[in-house]
């Protein structure tokens, strides 16, 4: 006689339950599409020029498009009119945090060139708030010349939380309450030689322009 184990087919079923449950549990992406429209909109209102900063609009490339398909990109390069000092702004907001995964300094840079010199993890203040972040300071050998860049990075998620690192992050944005509500990444790339000082506060200056839009963009998951 076959013996048949009951306990078998009924923890499949209760498996299946629990896995119904956990799914049901989920938020379509439809519940974020208020807050996504409302962060285009606050993206629509960040003027061109920043102070002395004048800013131009610079394109993405298209496979970087297609990798991010981005909710918003805002990618600028800027000229100071008094220091003739260069700085170039990329902010990218995604409705899947999982397509940040391939935009990160580390990767991104050397793909195109440049060597990765030095990073150093780091806490800025700028607007009243302390900001995790690194900073990566790359270099490029063009027609016997070397060009530098030091490029100041962080991660945003909805629920508010930023993030210095891709691996810190990845961790928060798996988390099911917020993943339809995607993620942001700002870049602050500087470019030649710059003191501390003239990168922070070029950062402060920056991010008190930006700060409505950051706004909208940490408080999605809490704003719905």
């Amino acid at each position: 006689m076959i013996k048949i184990r009951w306990w078998i087919p009924l923890s499949t079923v209760v498996l299946l339950a629990a896995a119904a449950s956990e799914s049901a549990l989920v938020p379509g992406p439809e519940v974020a599409a208020g807050y996504h429209a409302r962060v285009r909109e606050a993206a629509k209102g960040l003027g061109l020029n920043i102070g002395a900063w004048e800013g131009k609009d610079c394109p993405v490339p298209v496979a970087a498009t297609a990798l991010l398909n981005p909710n918003v990109v805002i990618s600028r390069d800027y000229v100071n009119e008094t220091t003739g000092r260069r700085v170039s702004l990329l902010l990218v907001q995604c409705t899947q945090s999982r397509d940040m995964d391939g935009h990160f300094p580390p990767n991104c840079y050397p793909g195109a060139g440049w060597r990765l010199k030095n990073s150093t993890a780091e806490t800025w203040n700028a607007g009243g708030q302390k900001i995790p972040g690194t900073e990566y300071e790359f270099e490029i050998a063009t027609g016997g010349e070397k060009e530098q860049i030091t490029v100041r990075d962080f991660f945003m998620l909805p629920d508010g939380k930023l993030f210095a690192t891709l691996a810190t992050f990845r961790r928060s944005a798996a988390h099911f309450s917020i993943r339809p509500y995607g993620a942001a990444q700002m870049q602050l790339i500087f470019r030649g030689e710059t003191s501390s000082e003239e990168r922070d506060a070029c950062f402060q200056e920056f991010m008190t322009a930006l700060g409505p839009l950051i706004k909208e963009i940490r408080t999605g998951a809490t704003s719905e």
